[in-house]
């Protein structure tokens, strides 16, 4: 189906930047049944499925909002994104289970574009996040066109800014986001 075409490539995006980093051993694609109650490792989840849905109650912070499946917003923006044609909508966010502190990313779309889109944001932002945000969490929220395809997408917020010492040791690329004005600025 269309949207296990979306979930395998944004999937695919996520090993494309594992691979990249190096962090090729002791992975594995978990069982969903026999894995449901496992959080002693990182995880990677893909599209809003009862997985994702569990995650939120047991994860922190979870800077976004899921309103009726219909649209979706973050923290600190005003903007309410929905998947009405043309359009899509996504979510990256990294949180951490709570008992644990072990990192989770979500990647989520509206729609299958949204999800596909996440793993591409993912992908070629990456190096960024990682400057900005290191091991903090953060959550972006982007919108997608579907006539346009996976490749395209503005990212409309980003949730929180990051710490003022990774502003001052990688000024290039905060200032290249700070200007698009995807910060928050009631925080």
């Amino acid at each position: 189906s269309t949207a296990d075409q979306s979930d395998g490539q944004c999937a695919s995006e996520v090993f494309n930047i594992l691979g990249r980093i190096k962090r090729i051993t002791g992975l594995r694609i978990a069982d969903t049944l026999k894995d449901w109650n496992n959080h002693l490792s990182s995880i990677f989840t893909v599209g809003f499925n009862p997985k994702t849905t569990d995650l939120l109650s047991i994860c922190f912070p979870i800077n976004f909002r899921l309103n009726e499946g219909l649209t979706l917003n973050i923290d600190g923006h005003a903007h309410d994104l929905n998947a009405e044609y043309p359009d899509d909508a996504g979510i990256i966010q990294k949180t951490f289970y709570k008992q644990s502190n072990i990192p989770v990313f979500i990647l989520a779309g509206l729609g299958t574009m949204g999800t596909e889109t996440a793993g591409i944001v993912l992908n070629e932002k990456a190096i960024q996040l990682g400057k900005l945000y290191g091991n903090d969490s953060f959550c972006i929220l982007f919108k997608t066109d579907i006539t346009r395809g996976n490749k395209y997408y503005e990212i409309k917020g980003i949730f929180p800014k990051p710490q003022w010492y990774r502003a001052i040791w990688y000024p290039t690329t905060y200032f290249k986001w700070w200007k698009r004005k995807i910060f928050p600025s009631n925080v």
